[in-house]
């Protein structure tokens, strides 16, 4: 069962997405996939990946704040995944 969120930073070559959401599990998954009793979303992991892998690094920015995800995020996002696939 989700108990809580937590938001966490996630550091990468110097460049930094903080505010990342992750769920508190009151247990670990049978599967033993969580670490700490803690998930992040597939689609977050995506996100924050795309951030410090091609968004960032191209409009040199140092730090994101990941609450501030908009619209035109989400378009450049998926843009960039049909792209890749």
């Amino acid at each position: 069962m989700i108990i809580g969120i937590e938001y966490t930073k996630r550091v990468k070559n110097g460049l930094v997405v903080k505010n990342i959401p992750y769920k508190i599990h009151d247990k670990p998954c049978d599967e033993g996939c969580c670490k700490n009793d803690k998930t992040i979303g597939v689609r977050d992991k995506l996100r924050v990946n795309w951030l410090l892998n091609v968004f960032m690094p191209s409009k040199n920015i140092t730090v994101f704040d990941y609450k501030y995800w908009s619209e035109e995020l989400t378009s450049l996002w998926r843009e960039h995944r049909r792209k890749t696939i």
